[in-house]
Order: C-alpha cells, then sequence, then structure tokens
C-alpha cells in the first residue's frame, strides 16, 4: 500500500495563556436552546484576537495537517525537585486532549483561518506542563494538503 502525499505552506501560529477545555453545550430549559458557557466563548474571542493579529493571508479552503503542541502551567502539587525544570508530559489530569483540541480547530474557524473544522485532513495533538518559570502557550503548526492518493493492494 503506497501513499502520496503533497504538503505544502507551513504557518506556525502561536496562542499564549491556557488554552479552555470545550465543555459540553448546556441546555435552556426555558427555550431548549443549546449555549456554551461564557467562560469558553471569552476564550474562543481572545484566541482568535491572537490569531487573527498573526494572520494576514485569506483563510485556507484546502486539506489540513495540524500539528498542535499544547503546554499548561504545572499545577503545584506537581512541582518536584529533580522535575520543576523540565517540561513534563501532562496526563492524569483534568482535562481530555480533544476537548483542548476542539477548543484550539473552533478557536481557528472563529479567526476565520480555517473555513470549516471538516477540512482537517490529519491532525497531531501533544500535552504537556511547563517547566518552573515558563509561562503557558500553545503551539500551532498548519500545513496545507494539494493532493493525495493511497493505492490499496
Amino acid at each position: 500500500m503506497a501513499r502520496n502525499l503533497t504538503v505544502s505552506d507551513s504557518q506556525e501560529l502561536r496562542l499564549w495563556g491556557e488554552i479552555a477545555f470545550c465543555p459540553r453545550p448546556k441546555i435552556n430549559r426555558g427555550t431548549g436552546k443549546a449555549y456554551y458557557p461564557q467562560s469558553y466563548i471569552d476564550f474562543k474571542r481572545r484566541a482568535a484576537l491572537q490569531l487573527r493579529l498573526q494572520w494576514k493571508q485569506a483563510p485556507i479552503t484546502e486539506a489540513l495537517d495540524i500539528r498542535l503542541v499544547l503546554m499548561f502551567k504545572k499545577p503545584k502539587s506537581r512541582h518536584r525537585k529533580r522535575t520543576k525544570h523540565l517540561r513534563t508530559i501532562r496526563s492524569h489530569s483534568r482535562g481530555d486532549l480533544d476537548n483542548a483540541v476542539k477548543s484550539v480547530i473552533d478557536a481557528l474557524q472563529e479567526a476565520e483561518i480555517i473555513k470549516n473544522d471538516n477540512q482537517v485532513f490529519r491532525l497531531q495533538a501533544e500535552m504537556w506542563f511547563t517547566a518552573e518559570g515558563e509561562e503557558p502557550f500553545s503551539s500551532i503548526h498548519i500545513s496545507t494538503v494539494k493532493n493525495g492518493t493511497w493505492r490499496s493492494v
């Protein structure tokens, strides 16, 4: 089985501050309409503004290959003398990777960098704790996939 992809136009964007995890929508009992909490809406607006300031091009319409590195502030309960100067893997913590990824992709869409989240062809994501004294941030690498084929045997 041979795969052939043409990947081009790689861009890197940065989001400063911690990512808000995408929550489940809440339902208004009176109207029956779904809505997101105000804290999540505020995060998306702030993130979209940061991304818009870095992006000076038209929205991407091709298939996307996205790589995310999400850096979170290490809680005080996780500080250890031997590892305080190192970035460590964020596991067994509140907040799932898929909800963090959804938040970033929603912000990319709100910033009009991508047209729709269904453009994502391939996605790679990692969550880390920052080292002591390091501020949380997220690194977003976006590449466009022009065309691809996969021949089955």
